[in-house]
């Protein structure tokens, strides 16, 4: 499933932008406080990407991290510096874990729906709460966590990629490494957008 829109460039270097700008009261702390609503208010761009193996029925939303570009990126390449056997793995099903808005359903009238209910889900709407990679995603697809696990959702991103098994085939690693690599293009794509727009270039 394709990205929703890319943000684009508020200013241009060239044209004034067109957009109509939010009232201000002429300071210049009344116009940062119209552009803080403004950004505020603004859909956050995110990114729909279908979890292999499931037919075209489950996909993830995922979107910028919470914590930060920065804190999301530099703890997986932790783990890909680290000497674990599964240190790839690991630092990609974090990144995932990160930027997860949300788990979804796709009905047989191809319609985003609520995985636990099958609710049909309005354009941007999201489940109350977001379903994510957590331990009622887990009981959802009766993926069996075990307690000596120190990181569940790693496991349960795992899980999740391996539709067979986890170890029973390579095809859920190659999916979740691809997919990880997808997700941290778009983000940087996102990040560098951002920069180019604070030097107004």
């Amino acid at each position: 499933m394709a990205a929703t829109e890319e943000p684009t460039r508020e200013y241009d270097a060239l044209d004034p932008p067109t957009e109509v700008m939010p009232e201000r009261d002429g300071s210049i702390l009344g116009d940062l406080r119209a552009l803080r609503e403004e950004k505020a208010e603004a859909e956050a761009p995110t990114l729909d990407l279908d979890v292999p193996g499931y037919e075209g029925r489950l996909f993830v939303r995922y979107g910028y991290p919470p914590g930060g570009y920065e804190r999301a990126v530099k703890a997986a390449e932790t783990e890909f510096r680290s000497q674990e056997r599964d240190r790839t793995l690991h630092g990609n099903a974090d990144l995932l874990s990160a930027c997860c808005v949300s788990v979804l359903g796709r009905d047989a009238r191809h319609r985003t729906v609520d995985l636990l209910t099958d609710r049909p889900l309005a354009e941007g709407e999201l489940p109350e709460p977001p379903l994510r990679f957590d331990a009622r995603l887990a009981e959802a697809l009766q993926i069996e966590v075990p307690e000596s696990v120190s990181r569940p959702s790693r496991f349960i991103v795992r899980s999740l990629f391996s539709v067979r098994g986890l170890g029973q085939g390579a095809e859920g690693d190659v999916a979740l490494i691809t997919t990880g690599n997808r997700v941290f293009a778009w983000l940087s794509g996102i990040r560098n957008e951002f920069d180019e727009a604070l030097v107004g270039e």
